[in-house]
């Protein structure tokens, strides 16, 4: 006998079509952990909780992938906000979405991605349009591009101080 229409039996499912909602910040079950963090000359040493994560802000949640100047924001403002209490990884995933969403908002302005084609806005820009009471302090912010090869005579040293002596010093 030829079957003209092969059929399948198939099974039920009762099963939901949605997938679970992953966290945006991706960690082990303990946040946070003891590190003991210590210098690169090995003289100096500091036993602290740490909390090391990553983040996804290019998920369909977070729908953020050059937020990061807005994230910076947003954490920032939070921790500023609350320095007693450190965020919780909840509290993280909706500080990524906040920022992602502000990001957003910054890309459906015209003017905003005439300046920044690329929307990767500046922070300056992200805090004029958050409106929240975050603030620069030029003179304690650094901020700059390095090369590998270029600074090689970074290798040796040891703290902020020695890298900004060995950049600003003229050849």
């Amino acid at each position: 006998m030829v079957r003209l229409f092969l059929w399948k039996k198939r099974r039920l499912s009762f099963r939901s079509s949605k997938k679970k909602a992953q966290p945006l910040v991706q960690t082990g079950e303990n946040c946070w952990e003891v590190k003991q963090l210590v210098s690169r000359n090995r003289q100096a040493k500091l036993k602290a909780q740490v909390f090391f994560a990553s983040f996804d802000q290019r998920s369909e949640r977070a729908a953020g992938e050059s937020a990061c100047t807005a994230l910076v924001a947003v954490i920032a403002h939070r921790l500023n906000s609350n320095q007693a209490s450190m965020p919780t990884r909840l509290e993280f995933d909706s500080l990524i979405t906040e920022g992602s969403s502000q990001w957003r908002k910054l890309c459906s302005n015209i003017a905003y991605t005439n300046a920044f084609p690329d929307k990767h806005f500046d922070l300056d820009t992200v805090l004029k349009a958050d409106h929240k009471p975050v603030t620069v302090l030029q003179d304690k912010s650094f901020t700059g591009f390095f090369n590998r090869e270029r600074f090689e005579c970074l290798k040796d040293a040891m703290s902020f101080d020695e890298i900004w002596n060995e950049i600003s010093d003229e050849p």
